[in-house]
């Protein structure tokens, strides 16, 4: 609280006042106001699985990036390292939580339009490539089937986000 008090700008006091609130552990608690940090996540999704930042979703717009690619750097910085900055300011009741949390904001530090990123393909090598960053949440950046779709034979995908009430009926 001494530090919130003599804090130099706006940016300073969110910092200060967001670590009492990421000891809460709920992940119910947010801050929001002046000093919060612009957030500009990637285009395309990422989940931290066995201990790897891994694609799991990319948008149309960037072929190079496919999901199962491995992030290992994010504009030079260790992805890992960037993923620990980002979980170290969400207050979370669970790991789980947190990391959901931190997927869902993953993305270039300081903000960017684009980002950098050094990926390990499923051949083991590892490429370069830019992805957009910012404007819309990872999981817009997802490839998905249309609204109502026939996967094979009786096995439908229907999407609840999409298809309205009237489509789903004209479907039955």
């Amino acid at each position: 609280l001494r530090s919130a008090a003599t804090d130099a700008d706006d940016a300073a006091f969110y910092r200060t006042v967001n670590r009492l609130v990421v000891q809460l552990h709920d992940g119910h608690a947010n801050l929001n106001g002046p000093g919060m940090p612009v957030v500009t996540p990637l285009h395309a999704r990422v989940e931290l699985i066995e201990g790897k930042i891994v694609v799991t979703g990319v948008p149309p717009e960037t072929p190079d990036l496919k999901p199962g690619d491995v992030v290992e750097r994010i504009d030079g910085r260790l992805a890992q390292e960037v993923f620990d900055e980002i979980a170290s300011e969400i207050s979370s009741a669970t790991v789980q939580w947190r990391n959901w949390k931190v997927a869902q904001r993953f993305g270039p530090r300081p903000p960017a339009g684009t980002a950098t990123l050094e990926v390990r393909g499923a051949d083991g090598d590892i490429r370069t490539t830019r992805v957009a960053c910012g404007g819309s949440k990872a999981d817009d950046a997802i490839r998905r089937p249309p609204k109502l779709h026939e996967i094979r034979p009786g096995i439908w995908y229907v999407d609840v986000t999409r298809l309205t009430d009237a489509e789903f009926a004209a479907a039955l």
